[in-house]
């Protein structure tokens, strides 16, 4: 699958139509919310019901977005300290 960064201009607007309705109105939101479900998925799923690669995966995946919702959060304070 192709990174969003890296469609066409013509595909990315095929794609930003296809979610125009969808648009969050935070993109940490949207990180905070696959982060959540991932990490439910991980978490309360009975251990046969997911096997022990696909877990192990999901709790790489789940790094990523924590990663980006760390450094945002990181950004927004150390903004608010230089402006205080």
């Amino acid at each position: 699958m192709t990174r969003i960064d890296d469609l066409p201009p013509g595909d990315f607007a095929e794609l930003e139509a296809a979610f125009e309705d969808e648009n969050p109105v935070c993109a940490i939101g949207t990180l905070e919310r696959v982060r959540s479900v991932m990490t439910e998925i991980i978490h309360k799923s009975p251990r046969d019901e997911i096997t022990a690669g696909i877990r192990s995966k999901l709790e790489e995946l789940v790094h990523y977005p924590t990663a980006a919702m760390v450094m945002h959060r990181s950004d927004v304070e150390s903004d608010d300290a230089v402006k205080n």
